[in-house]
């Protein structure tokens, strides 16, 4: 009988040799009613005589939800007296998968080895491989059902078995996809996160008449960590900020001072010229191999010194590096293969510690250079190998080294497609053919800049890439004061605060009670947003409300002090009604200003109009608007006037003042509502680090604290 049946009772009739009989039943609308609060219960809802899914936003894969939900409840449907008949002629399986997951590991690999069992059957996680890459949710099993594949393996897995190789009933990842394999957890891959996240500090060679400044320091313990891990990677620096002394460190840590006589007292050109003149005198005969008469400046009788080293560079700077590696490393024994009477075979570079030469060289002679394997292989301005198609590029891809460098300021030049011929000189297979990276990354990339794609590749390549510019290290900037300003509430606004608050703090806790902490991020999320703002000022919660803020009294009050002393500021918020209020302010106030947020249409002129007129002081800036672009230097003065998660952004803000081109102080307030969330979210950022980061994911969730944290915060 129908659900939606009316009938109370109902007679069946029953007929065979020996008469007829009637059955009349009566229902029992008791039991009926259970059985639809406990439907309704567990996710589905009414409709006419049918139950489906309550879901009312599209789902992935949703042909299979009400599948996956009859094998989520089957357990609890069966205690239910529920019987599920399957009219198809498929045969599903209602029963979860489970998975169990090991990790082995290499020097350069990670084996996952997983075993799925399903309906008395145990069956190697790589069979699955297939239909994960292809989103092929219906599995086959050896008798003929069918298993639905849980949503989460796509999501956890799919990038890992698309980079994968199988080997022995395993999946094989290479170490540079370690960031792939945080879906499982592995005490290996933790270590390898803390080795580049947090380089070890090694030991620095003697350079000759320098001293690293500390973020050369940092890039050559970065280098230094990627090496011991077999690693490539970018040294993306500005120009100016010394790539190549940090590399010549990093060489010069390989090829300890005293294995090799030094050269001569001479200038830089004539060492060059020497060491040239020497080469092609020497070694001038078509094989090396060949007996020769070695240069005594030269010789490194030690047999266990290093394989040497290549440096590929553009012909105009052959002279620079050679002088830089003389000044500062002046031990290390230098080559440079270049001109037409170069060496043909590959036996010289066993005499020598570096090897320099161009890009147009190593192509005429990549038939040679590709028969030795060298130490360290290191591309300066690798734009030039941007082109995977070129020959630069397919001359680079064929050498042979135990650690790979490449430095440039522009990685990327022209479009995101660049960086693929870089990272396929570094981590060969790292980011897939050309094809599949152009398909899935630049091209989404190069219609929607916020594809989910980008944050993807940003997680695969982000440890490889280290980059500093100008305005984060250079140490001529005029003096940054940085003040926190601790505001006290208006009696009206902490009333509103404290009841809000109250009424959260019950809901979040009524929430772990019933679903536990994994689903409270959401509700913890917007609780914090509704706390800040009444922490800032009550009309942004409630634009009719009466009540005065004790924030905004502070920054208008400053402001006006700022403004009859002729100082430029800005005022930074992530919230643009914060910054609606301080307009009115400004509006009623008879100040000139300019204003800056995503709805601005006319960007360049908002900008000078704050630039070039002396006498508009203020400038009104929503963070995602206005956190990075902007060269502000007229102002000396920034306000921030809400504390940021991420304290990275903060950072960005006061940079649009504080940066190459500033000649003044630049003083900087950070306004704080004290007793609020504000100060909650300042003390844990101090005593957890990685609390900030939590809040800025685009996914956020709050899988890192616990509920004492969470509670703490609303305390």
């Amino acid at each position: 009988i129908l659900a939606n049946n009316p009938q109370q009772s109902f007679t069946t009739l029953l007929a065979d040799k020996n008469g007829f009989i009637f059955n009349r039943f009566k229902r029992v609308k008791a039991w009926e009613t259970a059985q639809v609060t406990f439907l309704k219960s567990n996710g589905l809802k009414k409709i006419e005589a049918a139950f489906v899914m309550a879901e009312t936003a599209p789902q992935p894969n949703n042909d299979y939800r009400m599948i996956e939900w009859l094998a989520e409840n089957n357990a609890e449907l069966s205690k239910h007296g529920f019987v599920v008949n399957q009219p198809d002629k498929k045969k599903y399986i209602f029963e979860v998968p489970v998975l169990e997951l090991t990790m082995d590991s290499g020097f350069d690999w990670f084996d996952v080895m997983g075993t799925v069992v399903i309906h008395d059957l145990k069956i190697p996680f790589v069979k699955f491989r297939h239909h994960i890459i292809n989103n092929i949710k219906e599995y086959e099993l050896p008798g003929g059902e069918i298993v639905i594949l849980p949503d989460e393996w796509f999501s956890r897995f799919q990038d890992i078995m698309f980079y994968a190789r199988e080997q022995n009933q395993q999946i094989r990842l290479g170490k540079h996809h370690f960031k792939l394999l945080s879906a499982i957890p592995n005490p290996a891959v933790q270590q390898l996160v803390q080795n580049l996240d947090a380089p070890v500090e090694v030991e620095l060679p003697p350079l000759a008449g320098v001293i690293l400044r500390p973020y050369q320091l940092a890039g050559f313990y970065w280098m230094h960590a990627l090496l011991k891990q077999g690693l490539g990677g970018i040294l993306a620096d500005d120009m100016g900020l010394g790539k190549t002394l940090q590399t010549i460190a990093l060489l010069a840590s390989r090829y300890a001072a005293g294995n090799t006589l030094a050269l001569p007292s001479v200038s830089s050109q004539a060492r060059l010229s020497t060491a040239v003149a020497q080469q092609l005198d020497l070694f001038s005969q078509p094989d090396i191999d060949q007996p020769a008469k070695p240069a005594t400046t030269h010789v490194n009788s030690d047999k266990t010194r290093p394989a040497c080293s290549l440096v590929v560079l553009p012909a105009s700077l052959i002279h620079n590096w050679f002088n830089e590696l003389q000044r500062f490393a002046p031990w290390l024994r230098l080559y440079v293969h270049v001109g037409a009477a170069r060496a043909t075979g590959t036996g010289i570079f066993g005499q020598y510690d570096v090897v320099l030469t161009t890009y147009g060289t190593l192509r005429n002679d990549i038939g040679m250079f590709s028969k030795y394997v060298f130490g360290h292989i290191i591309l300066d301005e690798s734009q030039n190998i941007k082109n995977p198609e070129s020959k630069a590029a397919q001359a680079v891809f064929s050498l042979q080294g135990m650690h790979r460098m490449v430095l440039t300021g522009t990685p990327i030049q022209n479009s995101l497609a660049d960086i693929w011929s870089q990272f396929n000189f570094l981590n060969p297979g790292m980011l897939g053919t050309y094809q599949h990276f152009m398909k899935y990354y630049a091209s989404p990339l190069s219609k929607n800049h916020e594809d989910t794609a980008g944050e993807k590749l940003r997680n695969m390549i982000g440890p490889f890439i280290l980059r500093r510019t100008k305005e984060e290290v250079a140490k001529e900037l005029p003096a940054l004061t940085e003040t926190a300003v601790f505001c006290a509430m208006t009696d009206e606004q902490q009333s509103m605060y404290e009841s809000e608050k109250s009424k959260i703090r019950n809901s979040i806790l009524e929430k772990f009670e019933n679903e536990g902490g994994s689903n409270a991020s959401v509700l913890v999320l917007r609780s914090l947003m509704m706390l800040r703002q009444l922490a800032n000022h009550p009309r942004m919660v409630d634009t009719s409300s009466p009540a005065g803020s004790g924030k905004f009294t502070e920054v208008t009050g400053s402001l006006e002090t700022l403004l009859a002393e002729n100082h430029k500021v800005l005022i930074f918020s992530s919230f643009v009604r914060h910054l609606k209020l301080l307009e009115e302010f400004c509006q009623d106030a008879g100040y000139r200003y300019a204003m800056l947020t995503g709805a601005t249409t006319h960007r360049e002129k908002v900008i000078n109009s704050f630039k070039k007129d002396k006498d508009t002081q203020l400038f009104l800036i929503s963070l995602k608007a206005g956190g990075v672009g902007l060269n502000l230097t007229e102002a000396d003065y920034v306000f921030i006037l809400d504390p940021w998660w991420n304290p990275a952004a903060e950072m960005q803000a006061l940079n649009r003042a504080h940066r190459i081109g500033q000649d003044k102080n630049v003083f900087v307030y950070r306004f704080i509502t004290k007793d609020t969330v504000e100060e909650k979210i300042v003390l844990l950022q101090q005593r957890k680090k990685l609390l900030a980061d939590l809040f800025v994911t685009s996914d956020p969730t709050i899988a890192g604290m616990s509920k004492e944290e969470i509670m703490e915060i609303f305390t």
